[in-house]
């Protein structure tokens, strides 16, 4: 089950980083915010990775202060 949990969180932020990579950048954010509840917070992988991508969304809608917080949080996580 813990690989299978894996797998779907996996594929849940590679999600989020197609919808960005689509030019949906609000989308993505929204979706990415969305999925927090739902990740593993003792993954410190995971959590890096979610904090980089979401910081890439922050910045990308123009939000430098969040993105930079965000890219700390993923800083702590590695």
């Amino acid at each position: 089950k813990y690989a299978e949990a894996g797998s779907s969180i996996n594929q849940a932020i590679l999600f989020g980083k197609l919808i960005f990579d689509m030019n949906d950048k609000h989308f993505a954010l929204d979706y990415f915010e969305d999925i927090f509840p739902h990740l593993p917070n003792d993954d410190g992988n995971i959590m890096a990775i979610y904090y980089n991508n979401l910081g890439f969304c922050y910045n990308a809608v123009g939000d430098r202060q969040r993105a930079l917080k965000c890219y700390e949080a993923a800083q702590k996580w590695y």
